[in-house]
């Protein structure tokens, strides 16, 4: 019987509580959030104007030291000797999109750590938007490896 009793009271804690945070780590936790989806949200502006600039010099054929890379591009990558024009182009995109994701994941969690308790549809959000903006950031890494890894002849 007492053994019935004890697996319907749920799991045991072993005399350990949840701790639930204070009001002063709510507040800062907070402010980490919104300050965290400002500063995603200005990146990914200056990374806008990047893919701008490096999306169309890659359509017109003119081509200079990307905005991105501070020149590291060496203009003669790629499989048949082409440039690399494509892939900064790619890079920015998946900069672009890893920047719109962290700022959506930022705002979602300040939705719930920025409230009354905790909301978990909020958190939840946060969680699979932080997901797919890592497909934007892998997107972009891949791209930086490609342009700027040597390759052997």
């Amino acid at each position: 019987v007492a053994a019935s009793a004890s697996a319907a009271a749920g799991p045991p804690t072993r005399g350990r509580r949840p701790v639930e945070p204070s009001k002063t780590q709510q507040v800062a936790t907070c402010v980490l959030d919104v300050v965290q989806a400002a500063s995603a949200l200005s990146l990914m502006g200056a990374n806008i104007e990047k893919a701008r600039q490096n999306c169309e010099a890659q359509q017109r054929g003119s081509w200079a030291a990307p905005a991105t890379t501070g020149g590291i591009v060496n203009g003669s990558g790629g499989k048949d000797g082409d440039d690399d024009r494509d892939v900064v182009c790619a890079m920015n995109i998946g900069q672009v999109l890893y920047g719109l994701g962290s700022a959506s994941t930022f705002i979602a969690a300040g939705v719930s750590h920025c409230t009354a308790g905790l909301n978990l549809e909020a958190m939840c959000t946060s969680g699979i938007v932080g997901l797919l903006a890592t497909i934007g950031g892998v997107m972009a890494a891949a791209s930086g490896i490609e342009t700027t890894c040597v390759r052997d002849a």
